[in-house]
Order: C-alpha cells, then sequence, then structure tokens
C-alpha cells in the first residue's frame, strides 16, 4: 500500500531544499539578504533541517528493501540500489554541467564553477566525491553519494548477520541489535563532531531511527527496540542540543504510527496528486540547481534589480523547479528505468559472472560519455 505520509514528506522535503537553495545561492538571495537579513537566516537554517526527513525516510525504505531482498546475493542488492540512484543523479549533473559551461559567465558568483575536472567527474560518478574531498558539481548530490554508502553499510551488515549463505542477505535479531547499537553510536557520538559529515555514520542516527521504526511497524517483538533507540535518542539531546535529531526523531515516530496508515479521509484525487508531486520530489531535489543558475543569470543580464525583482525571480525559480520535476519524473524517469530494467536483466540472464562484465561495460559507457561530453562543454 502507498503510504500519503511518506509522499507528502518527500514532497514537503524537496521544497525545503530548493528554497534553501535559493536563499543561498544567487542574485536575488544578496538582495533579500540585504533587505531582510534575520528572515533570509531563519529560513536557510530551518530549510535544510529537510534532509533529516529524507534520511529518516530513506531508512524506512531501506528496511522495506531489505525484507523484500531476503535470500539476495549482496552484490545483486547494492548493484540495484546503484542503478536505481545513478541514472538520474548523472543526468542531473550533465545538465548541471551544461547550464553551467553556458552561463557561468553571466552569474560570475564564486558558487559557479567554471570548469570541472575529469577526477570530479569520476569521483561523482563513483558517488565519493565527500570522502574524497573533491568539490561538488551541483548543490545537494552530496545526499545522493550518502545514500547509497548508507545502504551499502547496513545491507554488508545484514549479510554478515545473516548466516544464509555467503553475502547474502537476512533479517535477523543480530542484526537488528547491531543497527540499534550502530544508531544510538551515532546519535551519542558521531553526529556531534562534523569532520564526521563525510561518511554514513553521521547521519546513521537518522537513518537509522527510519530502519528501526519500519522494522517495528512490521514486527511487533521490535517495538521495544525501537522504543529503546528513540528514547536515547531523545536523551541524547541533554548532551547535545541538535534541532536536527529532533526532526529525525519526529520523522521517525510519525513514520511508525503513520506510514501505513490508509489516509481514506483525504480523498482519493488528492492522494493520487500527492503521489505525483512525491514521485516528483526527487527529480526536484536533483536538478532545481541548474534552475538557480539559470534564473541567476537572467537577473544578471537583465539588470534586474530591487527588493520585488528579487521575491519575483525567487517564487519564480521556485515554482519552475516544481514543474520541472514533475516533468522530468513523468517524462525521462520512466525511460531511464526501463534501461534499468534491462541491465537488471542481463545480469539475471547472464549469470553474475558474465553479466558483470556487461553491467560494467555499461555503466563505464555511461559515465565515459557523461565524462567526456562535460569535459567537452567545460572546456
Amino acid at each position: 500500500m502507498r503510504s500519503w505520509v511518506i509522499d507528502l514528506l518527500k514532497f514537503l522535503g524537496a521544497q525545503c531544499i530548493v528554497i534553501h537553495h535559493l536563499m543561498a545561492h544567487g542574485p536575488m538571495a544578496d538582495v533579500l539578504e540585504r533587505e531582510y537579513p534575520n528572515a533570509v537566516d531563519a529560513i536557510f537554517t530551518y530549510s535544510r533541517l529537510a534532509v533529516q526527513m529524507f534520511l529518516v525516510i530513506a531508512g524506512f525504505l531501506a528496511a522495506k528493501s531489505l525484507m523484500r531482498a531476503r535470500g539476495t546475493h549482496l552484490g545483486d542488492l547494492l548493484l540495484k540500489r546503484y542503478l536505481r540512484l545513478a541514472p538520474f543523479y548523472v543526468l542531473s549533473l550533465f545538465i548541471c554541467v551544461l547550464v553551467v559551461g553556458a552561463l557561468g559567465g553571466v552569474v560570475d558568483q564564486d558558487w559557479v564553477r567554471d570548469s570541472v575536472s575529469g577526477t570530479q567527474i569520476l569521483a561523482h560518478a563513483l558517488m565519493l566525491q565527500g570522502v574524497l574531498h573533491v568539490p561538488s558539481i551541483s548543490a545537494g548530490v552530496w545526499y545522493v553519494a550518502i545514500d547509497f554508502q548508507l545502504f551499502a553499510l547496513v545491507a554488508v551488515v545484514a549479510s554478515i548477520c545473516g548466516n544464509a549463505g555467503a553475502g547474502r542477505i537476512k533479517i535477523t535479531a543480530q542484526l537488528l541489535w547491531v543497527l540499534a547499537a550502530m544508531c544510538v553510536s551515532s546519535l551519542w557520538i558521531f553526529n556531534q563532531f562534523e569532520w564526521f559529515d563525510d561518511w554514513a555514520i553521521y547521519f546513521m542516527g537518522a537513518y537509522g531511527l527510519g530502519l528501526l521504526a519500519a522494522f517495528a511497524s512490521q514486527f511487533n517483538n521490535t517495538r521495544t527496540l525501537f522504543f529503546t533507540v528513540w528514547l536515547l535518542g531523545l536523551a541524547s539531546l541533554a548532551l547535545s542540543w541538535r534541532l536536527r535529531i529532533v526532526v529525525a526523531l519526529f520523522s521517525a515516530a510519525l513514520l511508525f504510527f503513520y506510514a501505513d496508515h490508509s489516509g481514506q479521509a483525504l480523498g482519493r484525487v488528492f492522494k493520487r496528486v500527492l503521489a505525483q508531486l512525491g514521485n516528483a520530489a526527487y527529480a526536484t531535489f536533483l536538478s532545481h540547481f541548474a534552475l538557480v543558475v539559470v534564473f541567476s543569470a537572467i537577473w544578471n543580464a537583465a539588470h534586474l534589480q530591487g527588493l520585488m525583482w528579487a521575491l519575483s525571480m525567487v517564487v519564480l525559480c521556485w515554482l519552475t523547479a516544481t514543474a520541472w520535476g514533475l516533468v522530468l519524473n513523468r517524462l525521462v524517469e520512466p525511460t531511464l528505468n526501463r534501461w534499468i530494467i534491462d541491465i537488471q536483466f542481463w545480469w539475471t540472464r547472464l549469470g553474475s559472472d558474465q553479466s558483470f562484465a556487461c553491467v560494467a561495460a555499461q555503466l563505464t559507457a555511461w559515465f565515459g560519455g557523461f565524462g567526456a561530453l562535460a569535459l567537452a562543454m567545460a572546456s
């Protein structure tokens, strides 16, 4: 059953991230900050807390995936996850490289990089840009790398704790206890130090709360463990107050109690629209930075100025980002998903050893083509 709560949180979270970057980048943001510095600072600070909602939701959905993937080989599961994230992620980076290459000189601000190196492209393709401290090509893409890192960490732990054959996924009591320990250690220790924020363990508190909320909603005997970890997370705030952890705790509780709620009172049409907006959240999240560059270039090229123009351009960019995300989700993502299904079909039909070479060749061609085009545009 589709969850209207998850759709709602994904949609709201994506809107918050768009607003966050609109308050952080662009000449329109500079005008707004001069006029209303406190309001812009507050919007900038609190809107980025939506990342915590995304982390909890990602953990919740990852737990559902692990439950469906019981008995699956670890390598197959990781490849499936990578192929789920990578195609649109790469496409969004490519669009951003094109836009920045064409309009970066018009924007002429330090948050827009004029060129992209091969090292950047490779690091982003491997989703290791944060770990390798490589400058990001686009705002927000770090989250995709962290999402994959978290999923891979949990999948590896599940395969180790499974005892279901070499490298195969199994949900066991041992796994739940290990995940709970990782979650608590993140909430109490690692999340307090920002130098860990390129690594999964920094975000494992929010992600782990989502994982445990999903398991607790399915297995009654894990509810005590979830509530214990939740309370320990709440207690960690006494040691170090972090509003981001408050958001994570609230989101986890909301998902536990309402993620499987039918929402019959909402109406079928409303839930259908909400589902479309929720589906488009990933596209909106990844693609909106290019639009910030476009609108900043329009501002400079048209020599716009003044508070009303700044407000109008920010609102127009926000609405355009939402509409653009819907268009990409409806028209582009289905094609990418069909390619993913084809790749997975090759993997299944040819066998792991033979198909690995086929998949590797496909991915090499994908990223090689992206890299060549990106370097051509950057030069």
